[in-house]
């Protein structure tokens, strides 16, 4: 039982792989930043007719 223990707790104590930087992709980027644009401007569109 104890050694169960020791192995899981050894397990835990193992150091996580570091973060490896996601490669960029300029023109989707630009595309995702167009449709936020469309959702934030939809989002304050339908607040202005629900406050009217």
């Amino acid at each position: 039982m104890d050694e169960r223990y020791a192995r899981k707790a050894a397990r835990r104590l193992r150091a996580s792989p570091k973060p490896v930087a996601a490669p960029m992709d300029a023109p989707h980027l630009g595309e995702r930043l167009g449709l936020f644009q469309l959702i934030v401007l939809g989002e304050a569109v339908a607040q202005v007719v629900a406050a009217a």
